[in-house]
């Protein structure tokens, strides 16, 4: 909050981010808010590190709701975009048995790729 404060008032700060490591059974609620604190700055939202550990809830899922509230909430003018903190899980900073990225140790798409990539096409008008 305090940030989200600071770069209201501060006309250097052109945009604010978050780095994004989280884990799938983060409550879908704090991501809806966290955004909307986001917006209220008037700033660019950028959400940058993006990587999601395997939990209980799914992974994919998450993943395409973490875009799908940042589309939704985020107006075209503040978006500064979304960026993953790496490729495959092989390399992964959290090490590979976390799976926290869209590719597996193979770099074979995983389950998470896949229905990030459906609501994309979907989104953009492209799956038609």
């Amino acid at each position: 909050e305090a940030i989200c404060n600071y770069a209201v008032d501060n006309p250097d700060v052109t945009g604010i981010g978050t780095q994004m490591h989280i884990s799938a059974d983060v409550p879908r609620d704090n991501i809806r808010a966290m955004f909307e604190r986001m917006v209220k700055t008037g700033k660019k939202v950028r959400v940058s590190e993006l990587d999601v550990t395997k939990g209980i809830a799914d992974q994919g899922e998450l993943i395409v709701y973490i875009f799908d509230q940042y589309l939704k909430i985020v107006p075209k003018e503040q978006r500064g975009g979304i960026t993953f903190w790496g490729v495959s899980d092989k390399h992964s900073w959290l090490g590979f048995s976390k799976e926290p990225l869209l590719y597996d140790t193979k770099y074979r798409r995983k389950d998470a790729y896949l229905k990030l990539h459906a609501y994309l096409l979907e989104a953009s008008g492209l799956d038609k």
